[in-house]
């Protein structure tokens, strides 16, 4: 089992997703400590299966969108899950969207489009985006 302090003297030695992971639980353990909140497993754990954590936005676009990625018949390629980090992350603070032809068509399929209120463009509809900004 990796500890924490493992990834923090040597972040290089680990995935992205789990050094990111790891900062958020400790950012999240900070927070319960800081706010007198009592601090031990049963608590953390609660609130990792509660509701209130399963809505928060890149909670609910890297899930989605990660279940797609792992369901889908192509293959994964090594670009997609720094695509998806990027997406959950900015996601639900945009109003337009630019990614490849694979991330759109899972976002329009999952209809997150419609759920955070942006619009998601592929490059092949640079045109239309062009359109768009314009607009603005």
């Amino acid at each position: 089992m990796v500890k924490y302090t493992e990834i923090l003297l040597d972040p290089s030695k680990f995935e992205f997703r789990i050094v990111a992971i790891y900062r958020k639980i400790n950012k999240l353990l900070s927070y319960i400590k800081e706010n007198g909140i009592k601090d031990n497993k049963e608590c953390f754990l609660e609130f990792l299966s509660s509701k209130y954590y399963k809505t928060i936005p890149e909670v609910d676009i890297s899930a989605k969108l990660y279940a797609k990625l792992f369901t889908q018949t192509s293959q994964i390629k090594p670009g997609d899950a720094m695509d998806l980090n990027h997406i959950s992350s900015i996601f639900p603070y945009c109003s337009i969207l630019l990614t490849d032809r694979k991330m759109y068509d899972h976002i329009k399929e999952l209809e997150l489009d419609n759920k955070y209120n942006a619009l998601v463009f592929c490059l092949r509809e640079y045109e239309s985006l062009v359109e768009i900004l314009n607009l603005y």
